[in-house]
């Protein structure tokens, strides 16, 4: 388990069940267990800013968005979950950033705001806590990237919560993806 920089309380709730399922070939993503608590830590941290922030448009990376759906999926545990933690149901809205120009801006920004907020409270960076410091994708050196022509890049690695073997290789590509997918992408033209 990846050791907490903060003394803040994050939420305790049980969250096996929603790891188990995400290691799940078949039904979940088929995430190894280093990948799934990592990213567990990394959910539990966005909760913790949702609930300091309650009025900001927090924007999660693509993993913990996913360990987020995962979590919705069991709705009686969400509920009970949310209303010990929250004290009322945090609602997710899948379609910021996917409604105009304008909402897709909004969305980047909330995406840097999130960062930076993440890196005040947690003092380090969200990038750091993927383990990520590629100039092109933000990977640890792992050989996710590979350039196309026009400049830009693209990722390698394995699809959107797959992990390869549970080596160090496949969770950085995996965790590069990730990056990508919310980091990188969202600021490139559609």
């Amino acid at each position: 388990m990846i050791e907490q920089s903060i003394s803040y309380p994050l939420p305790e709730f049980d969250l096996s069940p929603i790891k188990l399922k995400l290691m799940d070939a078949k039904e979940g993503k088929g995430w190894t267990n280093e990948l799934v608590n990592r990213v567990e830590v990394e959910y539990r941290r966005f909760l913790f800013m949702n609930k300091q922030y309650p009025r900001l448009a927090l924007v999660p990376s693509k993993l913990v968005d996913d360990f987020w759906h995962q979590h919705i999926l069991d709705t009686k545990k969400y509920l009970s979950d949310c209303q010990e933690y929250f004290g009322y149901f945090l609602h997710h809205f899948p379609y910021f950033g996917k409604r105009g120009e304008t909402d897709a801006e909004n969305l980047k920004q909330c995406w840097q705001q999130t960062l930076s907020l993440y890196e005040t409270l947690f003092k380090e960076s969200a990038m750091d806590s993927y383990a990520v410091n590629c100039s092109d994708c933000g990977a640890s050196s792992c050989g996710a990237c590979s350039s196309q022509g026009g400049g830009g890049t693209s990722c390698s690695g394995g699809g959107s919560g797959g992990g390869g073997g549970g080596d160090d290789k496949s969770l950085n590509l995996l965790l590069a993806q990730d990056v990508l997918n919310t980091h990188i992408r969202p600021s490139l033209p559609q």
